[in-house]
């Protein structure tokens, strides 16, 4: 008898009557305060004035619904990521072509999804590609799950096969908060690394860990636990493993603090509430308090670390340049920098928290109506472009060391 499918967020999406008429309410809520409050601020010379209405005006409607909905009725708001992902597939980009894409496994304590493997046609084993990314996604270790970020996945990959690189992209479907606490998500994310190394052999040097958000604050929790490993962990499921090559962070979440002065610097430009983030926090901690000193050791990076030990060979950070986080993000890189680690940092101004994600969502019709194979314009999506450029320069550096 086979063991049954593992999945950590079986019951993604659903609420209760109750928690569904609230939604309902938000429109409400959304043209009743939030239309007139940006009005008001607005004609009183508050806040960002400079910034357009309409992007200030949806920026604030983010922020609202945030604050207003439930981690539970946020997730309902936008579905499953296996729907989510459905629909990208079904986009004249992929629909000839989308058996070859994002494809489950389902292992004892860890599931994940193939993106993506060397070709839109024919499927190679992750181990013969050029590289093979390991993404974690974000959302505040509270929502979201791989599907959403499908279009992200699939533009890299296509970009880069322009390119003539291979890539393969594993994607971690961890346990969310509140239902999984720390540091579950963290055993998952070990667990997943492992079956890249150890159950199909990729080597380590072909690995690029990559995460946005709370998944790129994964990312360097389970840098930090290949390094020192948690002692919860047992067995270690990365007991023989050495740390990637290269890393990729974009907005990383480097800390649970908000009292960095960009949280009231960019409180209007960004579409990350504070109040939000701090929930998110509590949730992830569980019972564990916040200042407990192994959970800051794991998920705590703008302090004093064995960076170089720690972070990849090469590290890559992106940032938005209005987001909440990024005086926090500065604080990591110019620690890590000032310690020796080999870590470069783009900031995008005018740009908001996760800035090639939110593209993806917003900017990439043009992207998904080309038909299969048809040549990707210069100039589309040009944010996650960027990010494609970086893991074009880490495969063509290790080739010439090769």
């Amino acid at each position: 008898m086979s063991n049954p499918e593992f999945n950590p967020n079986k019951a993604y999406g659903e609420i209760s009557f109750y928690e569904s008429l609230m939604i309902r309410l938000l429109p409400v809520y959304l043209y009743g305060f939030t239309l007139p409050s940006v009005v008001t601020r607005r004609l009183l010379g508050q806040g960002p004035t400079s910034l357009p209405l309409k992007i200030d005006l949806t920026l604030s409607a983010i922020r609202t619904a945030s604050s207003f909905l439930s981690t539970r009725q946020q997730r309902s708001t936008h579905g499953s990521g296996d729907g989510a992902a459905l629909k990208i597939l079904a986009r004249p980009r992929f629909a000839a072509v989308k058996e070859n894409l994002y494809q489950k496994v389902s292992l004892d304590g860890m599931l994940g999804y193939w993106t993506f493997r060397g070709s839109f046609t024919s499927q190679i084993p992750p181990k013969e590609a050029d590289v093979v990314l390991y993404f974690l996604h974000g959302g505040g270790y509270c929502v979201y799950q791989p599907g959403h970020f499908l279009t992200f996945q699939l533009f890299l990959a296509d970009w880069l096969l322009t390119r003539g690189i291979k890539v393969a992209i594993f994607a971690l479907d961890y346990g969310l908060a509140p239902e999984a606490a720390w540091p579950e998500q963290l055993m998952q994310a070990a667990r997943g690394l492992r079956y890249l190394v150890k159950e199909i052999g990729v080597q380590e040097e072909k690995v690029a860990f990559m995460g946005d958000s709370a998944g790129a604050n994964l990312c360097l929790s389970l840098l930090e636990h290949i390094r020192n490993p948690h002692p919860d962990l047992i067995p270690n499921p990365t007991t023989g493993i050495r740390k990637p090559r290269w890393g990729i962070l974009i907005s990383p979440w480097v800390t649970f603090r908000t009292d960095n002065p960009a949280y009231e610097g960019n409180s209007y430009l960004d579409y990350l509430v504070k109040s939000s983030l701090e929930r998110c926090a509590e949730y992830f901690r569980g019972l564990t308090p916040a200042e407990d000193e192994v959970l800051r050791q794991y998920t705590e990076f703008v302090g004093e670390k064995e960076w170089v030990e720690m972070l990849p060979e090469r590290t890559w950070v992106l940032s938005g340049g209005q987001e909440l986080f990024l005086g926090d993000i500065k604080t990591f890189y110019a620690a890590a920098n000032s310690k020796g680690a080999n870590i470069e940092m783009e900031v995008g101004e005018r740009l908001v928290h996760d800035p090639p994600i939110a593209e993806c969502l917003t900017k990439a019709e043009g992207y998904l109506n080309l038909k299969v194979g048809e040549e990707i314009p210069k100039g589309i999506l040009p944010v996650t472009t960027r990010v494609a450029r970086a893991v074009e320069r880490f495969v063509k550096m290790r080739g010439s060391r090769l």
